[in-house]
């Protein structure tokens, strides 16, 4: 393991990505200091039961949350803490104008940098982080820190990373449904499910087959209820980011 930066990182958000992210961090070397508002503990993370606390002493600050408002209440709640110095890097899945608004009001010292995978790439450091900052030079500071988590794809700005990042959700909800929708006419016609899934493998939801394919595995009703919920939260978040982006542009 690369010995990192002397950073001191503070992970506000400890969520299923944002404890993951933390956890990743911690096990890399970083120094993390985890908050989340439930004050849920994260094992090997050390929490701070104030964002503030963990904010004032960070090099880093990045932001790990469901949507833009919750950045935004979780911001103003420490901009009192952070120094003019403070790279913060927020990882969430907000709306272009969103992201696009935070840029204008924190300036250079905002990278947003929306990730595509989930929990599993996290714990592997292969996340595919979308990363766009205002100055080059805050990128290059965070990128330390992204590098440890997956693979930096440089966007032109704020607003182009978000919506980059809506649209492979988009795609993603799309392929689960697809995949539900073909294992439900496999079963319609009797197909034994280890068959169907060695045949999907074989075409261009194969990715996604290989990936689910433990839970796919179950018992037919098992199954379609387990991929039904992560399609149903994608289409439902996209649907909300794109409405407040009309709402804020």
């Amino acid at each position: 393991m690369t010995t990192p930066p002397a950073h001191t990182v503070a992970v506000l958000g400890l969520g299923r990505m944002g404890a993951g992210i933390a956890t990743r961090l911690t096990s890399q070397g970083w120094d993390v200091a985890g908050w989340t508002r439930s004050g849920r503990p994260v094992d090997a993370v050390r929490t701070t039961a104030d964002p503030n606390d963990a904010v004032a002493k960070a090099d880093l600050v990045l932001l790990a949350f469901f949507d833009g408002p919750a950045c935004r209440q979780v911001l103003d709640e420490v901009s009192g803490s952070l120094a003019a110095d403070t790279i913060v890097v927020n990882v969430s899945t907000i709306a272009p104008a969103e992201a696009a608004h935070l840029a204008r009001e924190l300036g250079p010292s905002y990278v947003h940098a929306p990730v595509i995978g989930s929990v599993p790439a996290v714990t592997t450091g292969t996340l595919q982080i979308l990363a766009a900052a205002p100055d080059a030079a805050a990128l290059e500071r965070a990128r330390p820190v992204l590098e440890a988590l997956g693979t930096v794809r440089p966007a032109p700005d704020a607003a182009t990373a978000a919506a980059l990042k809506l649209i492979a959700n988009q795609g993603l909800a799309g392929a689960v449904l697809a995949l539900r929708d073909a294992l439900r006419q496999a079963d319609a016609l009797g197909l034994p499910r280890a068959q169907v899934l060695d045949v999907l493998e074989l075409g261009h939801l194969g990715g996604l087959v290989a990936s689910k394919r433990p839970a796919l595995e179950a018992p037919a009703s098992d199954a379609d209820a387990a991929n039904t919920r992560p399609a149903t939260f994608t289409i439902g978040a996209n649907k909300a980011y794109h409405r407040r982006s009309s709402d804020t542009s």
